[in-house]
């Protein structure tokens, strides 16, 4: 499994996804530099916020479109079959898929909240880094781990890369818009509410991992963190079992 682990990463090295992350992300920071360079004091704002925004949505489509496409390639390819002939099975090899895919995560995270860093300490000329970016890291990893399980899900459900790559975007939206959904049930009231009610309860709601208050607090509360890596790993691990129970009765 962790070898499979490893040439999944390496593959990522390969596909350059870490140089054209570094690149739009740069000149993302480049543009909310500029940008933040305003008479009203809201350099760190403008840098921060947007910058985390940017990380976020930038690992979103890179989990529905890169690590989707990643795992259809190498059945397209007949890659898969040389994977399953050694002796892990398929529930190793979407393991060992999931892993490589989330350090390759972890690390664009840590490259967007390093720059994010070095933009807003070029802007504001601090003589302290602003380590509570470093948020950004858990929140984007956490969510990812949502989404991925959800995706590999999806891939057991859908025919081709883009139903599933659509799926995984659409799930992004939705669980970022979880809180609206659940304002439009009450307002909704009667059946109509009721199953409205019933969508919010069934998808992850993704605000509850997001620490982006994080930025202006001293400190994040442990018992949050802990609630939110407990919430997302149970979306994480429902999603996954269920997609390597259908896995392992496709018929390849």
């Amino acid at each position: 499994m962790f070898p499979l682990a490893w040439y999944t990463f390496r593959e990522s090295l390969r596909d350059r996804i870490y140089l054209g992350f570094l690149v739009a992300m740069s000149l993302l920071t480049a543009i909310f530099v500029v940008a933040g360079s305003t008479p009203w004091g809201l350099e760190n704002y403008v840098v921060e916020r947007l910058g985390w925004m940017s990380v976020d949505i930038l690992l979103c489509v890179q989990t529905a479109i890169y690590a989707v496409n990643n795992v259809y390639r190498e059945r397209e390819r007949r890659i898969l079959y040389n994977h399953l002939t050694l002796p892990i099975g398929r529930v190793g090899y979407l393991s060992g898929k999931a892993l490589g895919l989330l350090a390759t995560i972890v690390v664009l995270a840590g490259i967007g909240a390093f720059i994010i860093l070095l933009g807003d300490r070029l802007l504001t000329h601090l003589y302290a880094w602003r380590w509570q970016v470093l948020w950004l890291v858990p929140t984007v990893l956490l969510k990812n781990l949502i989404l991925l399980g959800f995706a590999f899900l999806f891939a057991q459900l859908a025919s081709n890369a883009l139903t599933t790559s659509l799926f995984t975007l659409g799930l992004y939206l939705v669980g970022n818009g979880a809180e609206e959904i659940l304002l439009l049930a009450d307002s909704a009231g009667g059946s109509l509410g009721s199953v409205v009610q019933f969508v919010y309860y069934l998808i992850p709601n993704l605000k509850l991992v997001d620490f982006q208050h994080a930025l202006y607090a001293d400190t994040l509360g442990i018992a949050e963190f802990g609630t939110a890596l407990v919430y997302a790993a149970s979306y994480a691990a429902l999603s996954f079992a269920l997609a390597c129970v259908l896995f392992r009765r496709k018929d390849l």
